[in-house]
């Protein structure tokens, strides 16, 4: 996990190929921007699990409102969406330097990903991704 993101890119792009890569997978902004690249800003909306899991009815409303649907039905945004919250006794711990290794290696791929979001207005999933 110590390369830099240069080497890493080469890695994942050049010598096992971009999507055979599990952890370019995690790699959200190359994907993104291809994506990006391709449409309008006014055709895309980019929602985090970390929204949704914070606030799905609103995120839910925020997905239909940018397709110009109808709401979803009551029953769908009362849903206890409690799936992946884990309780405390559940959870499985990382050790500290896996953490900080993980952590270190992935900062500027994040920082990438919330600049390009940020650049591209979508501002909502760049404050959460900030938060990773």
């Amino acid at each position: 996990l110590g390369l830099a993101p240069k080497a890493w890119h080469g890695c994942t792009a050049t010598a096992c190929g971009f999507h055979a890569c599990v952890v370019s997978w995690s790699l959200y902004a190359p994907q993104l921007k291809a994506w990006m690249n391709e449409f309008p800003r006014r055709q895309l909306a980019v929602l985090t699990l970390d929204e949704f899991a914070e606030a799905p009815r609103s995120a839910l409303q925020r997905i239909t409102g940018f397709l110009g649907l109808r709401s979803f039905p009551r029953m769908v945004l009362d849903w206890k969406w409690d799936w992946n919250r884990r309780s405390r006794a559940t959870r499985v711990e990382c050790a500290a330097e896996t953490l900080d290794a993980l952590r270190t290696f992935f900062r500027p791929h994040v920082r990438e990903l919330a600049e390009l979001l940020t650049r591209r207005r979508q501002l909502r999933a760049a404050a959460y991704v900030r938060k990773w």
